[in-house]
């Protein structure tokens, strides 16, 4: 086996060990750190999953076939673009998703904070329903609580950003519906 041969199968096992700790998250299951709500974003993923899955299976041929610049390409296109965009998008859910819980938990009863917040969400799933039914759209929506999107990504998530989630962002949100439905 060449050096090169060699890098790229090391490479190639490093790549496919970050997508499985990605793969996990979004397996439903009762092993899933993210319980119940793994389901309800597995789906959301699909698209990128899909994407990064084929060109790992692009770079195994490309360095059984000992192409080379094929293989280094698919690598550094999944090293720098792939998945840390996956990466990054699904610690935006698990924080998003976390907060949500800590805001709706025990902790946070009675809060004026926990009242504001709810009432916000509460509001910003009616506009997203509403914005559905009016456009004829089926869309399932999960919301978070997150930063501002950063780029273009597969995930079909809504950002109720942080830490403005009052009446005043909620045109926002319908933005970000309006996004998500003009790339469908």
């Amino acid at each position: 086996m060449s050096t090169q041969t060699s890098i790229l199968e090391k490479s190639y096992r490093s790549l496919w060990q970050q997508f499985g700790r990605i793969e996990h998250l979004l397996t439903a299951g009762a092993t899933n750190p993210l319980g119940h709500y793994a389901g309800t974003i597995s789906g959301k993923f699909s698209k990128t999953d899909a994407a990064v899955r084929n060109l790992l299976d692009e770079m195994r041929r490309a360095i059984d076939e000992q192409r080379y610049a094929d293989a280094w390409s698919h690598a550094l296109e999944l090293q720098n673009e792939k998945i840390p965009l996956l990466a990054s998008e699904l610690l935006a859910v698990i924080g998003g998703l976390y907060l949500i819980d800590g805001l709706l938990s025990e902790a946070w009863r009675d809060s004026t904070q926990q009242q504001e917040y709810n009432a916000f969400a509460r509001s910003a799933r009616e506009l997203i329903g509403d914005l559905r039914n009016r456009s004829g759209r089926p869309w399932s929506s999960v919301l978070i609580v997150g930063e501002e999107r950063v780029g273009y990504t597969e995930a079909e998530i809504i950002r109720l950003r942080f830490p403005a989630c009052d009446i005043w962002h909620l045109p926002f949100t319908a933005h970000e519906y309006g996004w998500l439905v003009a790339k469908l």
